[in-house]
């Protein structure tokens, strides 16, 4: 089973993958800049434009759609270029990954949000790919640091089971983030005030920091090479037994009320949770 793709020019290889909502057809203009130079290719994902459906009754993964893919990038050449549009560039941030020596060039406009997938369909789902890819990146920069947000991030790819790759040259920069180079990527992680001055967050970004943010999570930002590849929300979590204790003490007639000098706005969507006073 092979994609159906679009093609025009010659030179160095360009593959443009369309967003979940489009086609090939969304590269045309594209296609028309850049085919004087270069060699444009524009692959229909699985059920979209002229290319087949998923075959199967799994949902679909974003490694399943790079596989399928793979007699287009092949077709590129190398090193060639890497386009992505919205859940396009979720699949091309893999693809980019799968082929690590091949990639010379990664543009992602508008990735899918990892919150926006899982609020469509429970874990598993279609941004496990990206989200590990983010996570592996992110977890080597965190390697060694006893900073309390690294280890959450180093706890959560432990979890997972993500092998970390090594990363050269780390640097904190205070108040800012840190960074390193990963498998020759170079990478930043940050607040979203840091990753701001090094490339524009879009509005729907904005809107999806504000709302972690307002439940009361610490958003890290991740570039790669230039590029927003993805956020980490991270938020202190109640133990366990915190509800059943708090219970326990409203059934005997004591009120709690919480006192911290930690994050307001997480205490409020902890303390929202758990059903007392801030």
């Amino acid at each position: 089973m092979t994609p159906y793709f679009r093609e025009a020019g010659s030179g160095p290889g360009v593959v443009c993958i369309h967003s979940n909502a489009a086609s090939s057809a969304q590269w045309r203009g594209l296609m028309d800049l850049l085919s004087p130079t270069h060699r444009v290719l524009a692959p229909d994902s699985y059920g979209a434009g002229k290319s087949p459906d998923w075959p199967s009754d799994r949902e679909i993964a974003l490694q399943d759609e790079v596989r399928f893919l793979e007699p287009v990038l092949a077709r590129a050449g190398t090193p060639f270029a890497l386009v992505g549009h919205s859940y396009g560039a979720a699949v091309a941030l893999v693809a980019a990954l799968a082929h690590p020596g091949r990639v010379g060039a990664l543009a992602l406009y508008e990735p899918t949000l990892f919150s926006l997938v899982d609020a469509r369909s429970p874990r598993p789902n279609g941004a496990d790919g990206i989200r590990h890819a983010v996570s592996a990146a992110a977890a080597a920069l965190e390697a060694g640091s006893s900073h309390p947000l690294a280890l959450a991030i180093l706890g959560k790819a432990a979890e997972d089971g993500i092998v970390l790759p090594a990363a050269g040259g780390s640097r904190a920069l205070g108040g800012k983030g840190v960074t390193a180079t990963v498998e020759g990527k170079d990478i930043f992680l940050g607040s979203p005030k840091a990753a701001a001055e090094r490339v524009t967050i879009s509005e729907e970004m904005q809107a999806a920091t504000t709302a972690l943010n307002d439940d009361g999570k610490t958003v890290s930002m991740l570039i790669v090479d230039g590029v927003l590849a993805g956020a980490i929300a991270m938020r202190d979590e109640p133990r366990a037994d915190a509800a059943a204790g708090l219970k326990t003490l409203r059934d005997a007639g004591i009120k709690t009320i919480m006192l911290t000098g930690d994050n307001a706005r997480t205490a409020k969507a902890v303390g929202a949770e758990l059903g007392i006073e801030v």
